[in-house]
């Protein structure tokens, strides 16, 4: 499965739409140009655990933002480190092609997703990094213009990519695999519990909630939630949100089978939330929040 290829000593394996399943695009629209260079975003989920899993991603990736009325997965390519694998490339919208994933200047770069949950402070392993590298190595290849290289939180009020994507980059390029980035800034401290959602990592839960639960970490997990499944751009929003009164009632309940429908569409998890452990919990809100672009 997959072509591997070996570019200046350094060895990725593409994987095309085709293979990954994915559906065809609703409209396809070419680059105007690529002055502005490449924008680094990450997925805030698991990281791939083999091959198949990855795929799943993918397609999650384009089923999301297809219910969001866009075009296609709003990137050109994914990069991951797939257990058995290795560094691995996913084509999304291919090279050449409009993205839909940094609002303002989709029309003159190119976008890769790294699929990976870096928390702050993590860099991302050298197989990420390859696959990255590689990325940016094939646009270049198509006579695209790849610098800077940038990340997504330069365009946007946003976390992503992460400190480590955002380190990676620091230099304004991809390195290639063994060579030393520049040192990086100062890390982003870590967010409070009740801090700007767009910095948020993990609700600072103890337990598996159920209905009937009341708490400070109740009252969490409603922030969080509201801010998921209502988006405060789309009329009669509020119709979703919940009281945040760190009260687990019947509209709580609701919100959680909401979040459970944007965490299946992800591929995150097949269970419900209640009974969970805190991090995958962590994980559904954090990656919902990412695809709809909190970050």
């Amino acid at each position: 499965m997959g072509l591997l290829v070996d570019i200046q000593g350094v060895k990725v394996t593409l994987f095309g739409r085709s293979e990954i399943g994915l559906q065809p695009p609703r409209r396809v629209n070419g680059l105007r140009d690529s002055h502005l260079g490449e924008v680094v975003h990450h997925t805030a989920g698991p990281e791939p655990r083999d091959l198949d899993h990855a795929f799943g991603l993918c397609r999650g990736i384009q089923q999301l933002h297809f219910s969001k009325g866009w075009n296609d997965a709003a990137y050109n390519c994914a990069c991951a480190d797939v257990p058995g694998v290795g560094p691995s490339i996913f084509e999304l919208r291919g090279v050449g092609i409009q993205p839909g994933a940094t609002a303002g200047i989709n029309y003159a770069t190119h976008a890769y997703v790294t699929l990976s949950g870096h928390p702050p402070g993590n860099n991302p392993s050298g197989n990420v990094q390859a696959a990255l590298w590689g990325a940016q190595e094939f646009v270049r290849g198509g006579g695209f213009n790849v610098d800077p290289a940038s990340p997504h939180s330069q365009h946007a009020s946003t976390f992503c990519p992460g400190d480590g994507n955002r380190n990676l980059i620091s230099s304004g390029t991809i390195p290639k695999p063994g060579i030393v980035a520049p040192p990086p800034p100062p890390p982003t401290p870590a967010p409070g519990p009740l801090d700007d959602h767009r910095t948020f990592w993990r609700p600072p839960q103890t337990r598996a909630l159920k209905k009937g639960d009341q708490g400070a970490d109740v009252a969490e997990f409603q922030l969080l939630g509201n801010l998921t499944v209502a988006d405060p751009f789309t009329p009669n929003a509020s119709r979703f949100w919940v009281p945040v009164d760190g009260d687990y009632g019947p509209k709580t309940e609701k919100m959680c089978g909401l979040v459970q429908f944007f965490g299946n569409i992800l591929g995150l998890y097949n269970g419900g939330l209640t009974g969970i452990a805190d991090q995958d919990v962590g994980h559904v809100v954090v990656a919902t929040m990412n695809s709809k672009g909190y970050w």
